[in-house]
C-alpha cells in the first residue's frame, strides 16, 4: 500500500484522474490524502467530491478556506463571490449528500509523525494543541448548530491569538473558532506575535517587513507537516518537517532523469545527477527510497519500452534493486489493475519485447509474467519483429498467443484481469497461429476452422487486426491470406443443396469450406 499526498485540487478533478494515473493509484489498495479545498476555481467541484467521497476510508481530505466558504453558502445563505465555480455543485441531485459529507471532514488529521493541515499551525501552538483547537471547530461543524458558526465564520478578527485583554487560554465564544479556522485554513505569514496578514499570497521573498512564513518560527520537530494553500511556495519550504523540501521530494522520485527541477530563475537543480544519466541515457534509481512502491519495478521496464527509441538502458544496479524486490516477494502484493495500467502503457508503444526483456534480466517476471520466463533470446527477437508496427495495443498484446500457447495464454490473462477484448484476441492466435503457422495440406480442417473464425470477428477493425498478427506470426502475405480468409467466410451452399436442419447445413458448409481449403494446395 502507498500513501498519495495531494495539494488543493479546487475542483481540478481531471487534473486529479490524470495525476493518479500517472502514480499508478488504486483506488483499492493505495491511501489518498488531500490537503483541503477540494472546490471552487475549477469547473468540476461536483466530479472532485464525487469521486473522494466514494473512495470511502481510503481517502483523506482535511477542510480548506474554499470549503468551509461553500457550506457557509449552501447551509447559512452567505453570499457568493462571482469568481465561484460550484454552481453545478449546488444544483446537483446529490448536493446535500455530499456537503453533509464535506462537512465531517477534520480540519486536521494526524497519523504517526505525518499531519495534514490544510494552511499550516502558528508557533503559537503546539501541535497537541493544535489538534484540540482543531477538535473544537469540528464539533461544531458536525453538531446540531452548524450554521450558527457558518453564519459569522467570516472575518479577519481576531488576528491574534494571545492579544492584549485575550484570556490566557485564547479568545473565547465565535472569536475562538474563527480564530482557529482562520490559522488552519488561511494562515501564510506570521509575526512573532502570531499576528496574521491574510492579504499577502505571493512568494515568501516578497513578504512584508516584520512578517515570515509560518514555518519559519516554528522549531524543528519529528512531526511532517503536510499543506497546502500557499500556490506561491512550489512547495519548497527549505524544511523536511514542513512539507517536503525539494531536495528530500526529489530523493523519494523513482529515477534520476525524473528527479531534476528548475528555481524561479530557470537555474536546474540536479542534487542526484540525473542530467549526467540524461546524457548517457541511463535509467538509474535515485535512492533505496525506490523500495517503498514494488510497481516502480514494472515502470523501470515501462520506461525501457517507452524510452526504446532514444536508446535508454538501466543501470545494472537498478536492476540489482528490482531483483531484491522480486525476491522479497513484494511484487506479490500488487493489485491485478496496478499492473495492467503498467501493461496497458507499454503495449501502446512498439517495444513490448523490451519491457519483458528488462524485466527477464532483472529476475522480475514471476509472478504477473511468470509465462514468460520460457522466451529464448529468439522468441523475444520474434515477438519484437511480429509486433513491431501492429495498430493497436491488442493486437500486440495478442502476438504473445503465438509464443505462450493457449494455456499459458489463459493463466497470464487470469491473473492480469485483463479486457474481454485483449482475452479474446491472444486466445484465438494461441488456439490458432501454429495450425496458420504450418499451412500443410494433412491441416486442411484445422486451416478451415481457424481462418473462420478469425472471418466472423466483428466489428471489422477487429477482424482485420487479429489478420494482421496471423500474418506476422505465419509469415504468410496479408493479401493473400485476407483474400482466402474472406472467401471462406463468404462461402454459402447453393439453394439445391440445402438441406432442411440447421445442424446440418452447418455441418455440409464446413464440409464445402474444407474442399474450398484443399484446392489451396493444388
Amino acid at each position: 500500500m502507498a500513501t498519495y499526498v495531494v495539494g488543493d485540487v479546487q475542483g481540478c478533478s481531471a487534473e486529479l484522474q490524470d495525476l493518479l494515473a500517472l502514480v499508478g493509484f488504486s483506488a483499492a489498495t493505495d491511501q489518498l490524502w488531500l490537503t483541503g479545498d477540494l472546490v471552487n476555481r475549477g469547473a468540476q467541484s461536483l466530479e472532485t467530491l464525487r469521486f473522494v467521497r466514494s473512495l470511502g476510508r481510503n481517502a483523506v481530505s482535511v477542510l480548506g478556506n474554499h470549503d468551509i466558504h461553500l457550506l457557509a453558502v449552501y447551509y447559512a445563505e452567505q453570499p457568493k463571490n462571482e469568481s465561484d465555480t460550484f454552481d453545478a455543485l449546488l444544483s446537483a441531485p446529490d448536493c446535500a449528500e455530499l456537503l453533509d459529507w464535506l462537512r465531517h471532514r477534520p480540519l486536521l488529521h494526524r497519523t504517526g509523525t505525518d499531519l495534514l493541515v490544510h494552511a499550516g499551525i502558528p508557533h503559537v501552538w503546539s501541535v497537541t494543541q493544535a489538534e484540540g483547537f482543531a477538535r473544537e471547530v469540528e464539533c461544531a461543524l458536525q453538531g446540531e448548530h452548524f450554521r450558527n458558526l457558518l453564519r459569522v465564520v467570516y472575518g479577519d478578527c481576531p488576528r491574534l491569538w494571545q492579544g492584549p485583554g485575550t484570556p490566557s487560554g485564547g479568545p473565547t465564544g465565535v472569536p475562538r473558532l474563527r480564530a482557529i479556522i482562520n490559522y488552519l485554513t488561511r494562515m501564510r505569514i506570521i509575526n512573532q506575535a502570531g499576528r496574521c496578514d491574510f492579504d499577502f499570497k505571493g512568494p515568501a521573498a516578497t513578504r512584508p517587513s516584520g512578517f515570515k512564513p509560518w514555518f519559519d518560527f516554528r522549531p524543528p520537530s519529528e512531526t511532517r507537516i503536510l499543506f497546502g494553500h500557499w500556490a506561491a511556495l512550489r512547495a519548497c519550504t527549505g524544511r523536511r518537517d514542513m512539507g517536503v523540501d525539494l531536495v528530500t521530494d526529489l530523493k523519494r522520485r523513482d529515477l534520476t532523469v525524473n528527479a531534476m527541477a528548475k528555481d524561479e530563475d530557470g537555474k536546474i537543480i540536479d542534487p542526484y545527477g540525473g542530467r549526467i544519466d540524461l546524457e548517457r541515457r541511463v535509467l538509474r534509481h535515485v535512492s533505496d527510497a525506490f523500495v517503498e512502491d514494488p510497481l516502480r519495478v514494472l515502470r523501470v521496464a515501462r520506461f525501457s519500452a517507452e524510452l526504446r527509441d532514444f536508446g535508454f538502458s538501466v543501470a545494472d544496479d537498478t536492476l540489482a534493486l528490482m531483483r531484491e524486490i522480486a525476491d522479497a516477494g513484494e511484487l506479490d502484493h500488487l493489485p491485478s489493475e496496478r499492473v495492467f495500467g503498467e501493461l496497458a502503457r507499454v503495449l501502446e508503444t512498439r517495444w513490448l519485447d523490451v519491457f519483458l526483456s528488462v524485466l527477464d534480466r532483472a529476475g522480475c517476471l514471476a509472478p504477473w509474467f511468470v509465462e514468460c520466463q520460457q522466451f529464448t533470446s529468439a522468441d523475444y527477437a520474434n515477438l519484437g519483429t511480429w509486433q513491431r508496427d501492429l495498430p493497436s495495443g491488442v493486437a500486440r498484446f495478442a502476438v504473445l498467443g503465438a509464443l505462450l500457447g493457449e494455456d499459458a495464454c489463459q493463466a497470464l490473462v487470469t491473473r492480469l484481469g485483463q479486457p474481454k477484448q485483449h482475452s479474446r484476441a491472444v486466445g484465438l492466435v494461441a488456439r490458432h497461429a501454429q495450425t496458420v503457422r504450418r499451412w500443410r495440406a494433412d491441416d486442411a480442417e484445422s486451416i478451415c476452422d481457424a481462418l473462420v473464425a478469425f472471418a466472423n470477428l466483428k466489428p471489422a477493425l477487429v477482424r482485420d487486426e487479429m489478420l494482421q498478427v496471423i500474418a506476422r506470426v505465419a509469415e504468410i502475405d496479408q493479401a493473400v491470406l485476407n483474400a482466402r480468409t474472406q472467401a471462406l467466410g463468404a462461402l454459402r451452399l447453393s439453394a439445391q443443396s440445402k438441406p432442411t436442419q440447421g445442424r446440418e447445413y452447418g455441418r455440409l458448409l464446413r464440409a464445402a469450406r474444407i474442399e474450398l481449403v484443399k484446392t489451396w494446395f493444388g
